[in-house]
């Protein structure tokens, strides 16, 4: 009973803290967070998103991250389609086993959605190259964050969550 509580306890610490992270990072770097520079949407907050390539227990602190960070968007849009994107992303990086090929596809629906999105709004000072462009921010952040987790954190027997 006492460890089914201990499990609980970490897991939801863990979820606060990545969400935490996410906010914190989005707010650091502003319009470049929400895409209004216009040319080029890139979330350095998006680094955390590929531990949940090695854990489910990253994904609820990713989507909530992701959701309350776009709060502060001002954008209702960028709440429901940007949290939706991150969903689907975060699963995506989780269940396909290739994990390069699960970077890609994060990319190209951050790339297609949000890229959608900021066109739509009129953010986008150079029309459908804005997708383009979303897609390969993303896909640079991604890889980088893969590749960080991979190297630094992965690498210690996954100490940080517990596995063992």
């Amino acid at each position: 009973m006492q460890k089914n509580r201990n499990d609980l306890i970490k897991n939801i610490t863990l979820t606060g803290v990545m969400a935490a992270l996410y906010v914190v990072f989005v707010l650091l770097f502003g319009d470049l967070s929400f895409g209004f520079t216009g040319f080029i949407s890139f979330r350095v907050a998006e680094i955390l998103i590929p531990l949940c390539c090695f854990d489910k227990k990253f994904i609820p602190g990713a989507i909530l991250g992701c959701f309350v960070a776009n709060l502060f968007g001002g954008q209702a849009i960028d709440i429901i389609f940007g949290t939706f994107q991150s969903t689907l992303t975060v699963f995506a990086l989780y269940y396909i086993k290739n994990k390069y090929m699960a970077l890609l596809v994060g990319s190209l629906l951050c790339g297609v959605i949000i890229g959608t999105e900021l066109m739509s709004l009129g953010f986008s000072t150079i029309g459908y190259w804005i997708i383009f462009t979303t897609f390969i921010g993303e896909t640079f952040i991604l890889f980088l964050g893969y590749l960080i987790a991979k190297k630094c954190f992965f690498s210690l027997n996954s100490k940080i969550i517990g596995k063992k």
